[in-house]
């Protein structure tokens, strides 16, 4: 193929051969580009606009080189980076330290970079206070960032403010998670900056893995949508194929209190998920502030609604972000509000198995069976202190 259009070459008008370096993928682009320098000008803007850089490999040292190299416009071309972790996480430290200084000059020369994303297995201060610096400098306007928690999120989201629209972030402990969102918008809100949408996503190693998303829509409020996530994930062009909507299997809810947020924007919330996200299979609601016992269970029958739009949904919990462990010895006996509770959410969901109470059982049921709900076994035993 490309033989063929650098033989053609000289007929084709400069135009023409930009058009058709957009219907060529990259590996014949930079074959065209080795054996005709005329394409050179068309096939670079689309070589370098999206750039995934493997941190301790050959070819991001050939990269980071190519695009620090004097004079240069490919800096300018690129749109979206990705930096991931080595593979051998043992020298993961060494070798990003060793690559530092060149991504970061690298960055500095990219002004119309809007998707910015670091996947890391490691904490690297040097390379964070680096990409903090240039992210308060604007020297771009971004729409996008992803990174670790270990990044100073408050500071970076203030400064890229008037563009950022994603925030994504590696999930860990529920707590450090609450800690940095609501530092994040408190800080915001203090200087009256629109804020980006904020979500956690789980890492399996160096990688990240988009099945598990975590939102906290009340600390955004109105700023809070699906779509900017929906786009934050096709915008990788299907360089991480598990970036799809139909690969979201687990969403967790965070508020900062289960029963004071208002229910309708609750079901509105879930029902806009379930549009853009229609294979959940597990929702887990998370309160940051302690929440009463199940004592007025009004409130939470408006649940079987709010589920109902989640027709793949298996599992289903309500959580005290301080109870999500420690308290399983506590956890009391059903009554029959629970089993009539998890009867109706069943009836809303037909392929519902499970349901976890706040600081309560965790019912189960064969679906395949066409069992009844009954107390999940593990906790037969159990008994309140």
């Amino acid at each position: 193929m490309s033989c063929f259009l650098a033989l053609m070459a000289n007929s084709f008008p400069p135009e023409l051969k930009s058009r058709v370096a957009t219907h060529c993928s990259a590996a014949v682009l930079a074959s065209l580009i080795r054996v005709d320098k005329s394409y050179q000008a068309g096939a670079e803007p689309i070589l370098y606009r999206h750039i995934i850089l493997h941190a301790g490999t050959r070819s991001a040292e050939i990269l980071l080189n190519t695009l620090n190299s004097i004079p240069s416009r490919k800096p300018s071309f690129v749109r979206s980076l990705i930096v991931r972790s080595p593979q051998h996480h043992n020298h993961a430290d060494d070798q990003l330290e060793s690559i530092s200084e060149a991504l970061c000059n690298a960055l500095s020369k990219m002004q119309y970079l809007s998707d910015l994303r670091f996947y890391l297995a490691s904490r690297e201060i040097e390379l964070q206070n680096h990409v903090k610096s240039l992210l308060c400098s604007q020297l771009m306007r971004l729409h996008i960032f992803h990174c670790t928690q270990y990044f100073d999120i408050p500071t970076i989201a203030c400064a890229q403010s008037s563009t950022l629209k994603t925030l994504g972030m590696e999930s860990g402990d529920i707590q450090d998670l609450f800690h940095v969102v609501s530092t994040t918008v408190n800080e915001l809100d203090s200087r009256g900056m629109s804020k980006p949408v904020m979500f956690a996503y789980e890492c399996d190693g160096y990688l990240p893995v988009f099945d598990v998303l975590t939102v906290f829509p009340d600390m955004l409020a109105a700023d809070f949508s699906w779509q900017p996530i929906l786009e934050s994930y096709d915008s990788n062009n299907g360089s991480i194929p598990t970036l799809s909507r139909e690969h979201v299997y687990t969403v967790n809810i965070l508020l900062k209190d289960l029963f004071s947020v208002d229910q309708k924007f609750i079901g509105n919330l879930v029902e806009e998920m379930s549009e853009f996200f229609p294979s959940i299979h597990r929702l887990e609601f998370i309160s940051q502030q302690p929440s009463p016992l199940w004592k007025e269970w009004n409130q939470y029958s408006n649940f079987v609604s709010i589920i109902s739009p989640l027709t793949e949904l298996n599992e289903l919990g309500f959580h005290d972000d301080l109870l999500l462990t420690e308290q399983i010895q506590k956890r009391k006996e059903p009554s029959e509000q629970h089993f009539l509770f998890a009867r109706n959410c069943s009836a809303a969901c037909p392929k519902l198995r499970s349901i976890g109470f706040l600081r309560g059982p965790v019912l189960e049921r064969d679906v395949e069976k066409g069992e009844d709900w009954q107390q999940w076994k593990a906790f037969y035993d159990y008994q309140d202190n």
